[in-house]
């Protein structure tokens, strides 16, 4: 697991000027440990295309799969995809957007005589988290033999209203998911939606799925992805 930016700061102390907390390694090393691998920290890389591509060639040669976060946006001070291009070739990196929100840029490369699989991730916290539970890791534990690779998804019902706009994409909310007292689940949004709020992903133990439109009304029935695996 590696972060990227010469913004990033780890652990703990005072922060400089224009500096902000690696906030997204601690929780995708949990992650990444959570969905049955051994993470494996590999630090802060800053934006210098040598550097980092020297960290990503070394752990693409030791490790099974890298996941990167940050610099998979268009940028100008993104190197991640020209770096990824410089050691696997452009026919083997992919630079796309996700029709889903948040965590809709995304880089996939696969590095060495061993195709290692490098997954880029977007470096705002909850886009980098969600976008780590939606592609990378269904693709690891897919490496590792598992036979169930993404997590559980059931229906429930919405205790407040789930708004959204429709913009082509695909919007997952986070949200937190009770059984009441006759056992149907009962849904309610998280306070704080943004991309950089990592107290309301925090708070959450679903992702209401909300397909294109105007979202729902308290009452409706909504696709409820479960985020926890402690049973409810």
């Amino acid at each position: 697991m590696l972060s990227t930016g010469d913004e990033l700061v780890g652990g703990g102390g005072p922060l400089g000027e224009g500096k902000i907390r690696d906030a997204n390694r601690p929780a995708l090393l949990g992650l990444v440990s959570e969905c049955g691998a051994r993470a494996v920290d590999l630090g802060i890389a800053g934006d210098d295309e040598d550097e980092l591509l020297a960290v990503i060639e070394q752990a693409a040669a030791n490790c099974d799969a890298v996941v990167v976060s940050g610099g998979a946006s268009d940028g100008d001070r993104d190197p991640l995809a020209s770096v990824l291009e410089k050691l696997a070739g452009s026919d083997r990196v992919r630079s796309f957007h996700a029709a889903i929100r948040p965590a809709k840029p995304f880089v996939f490369a696969e590095i060495g005589d061993r195709f290692t699989p490098v997954f880029g991730l977007p470096g705002n916290p909850v886009s980098a988290l969600i976008a780590f539970e939606l592609i990378a890791r269904p693709a690891i534990r897919r490496l590792a033999g598992h036979r169930v690779v993404t997590r559980p998804t059931i229906r429930g019902i919405a205790s407040s209203a789930f708004p959204r706009r429709a913009d082509g994409k695909v919007h997952y909310v986070r949200a937190t998911a009770r059984p009441d007292e006759s056992g149907v689940l009962r849904v309610e949004a998280a306070k704080g939606q943004g991309a950089h709020m990592l107290l309301a992903l925090a708070s959450s133990n679903a992702l209401v799925v909300l397909q294109d439109g105007t979202g729902a009304r308290a009452g409706d029935a909504v696709e409820v992805l479960l985020l926890a695996s402690d049973p409810l």
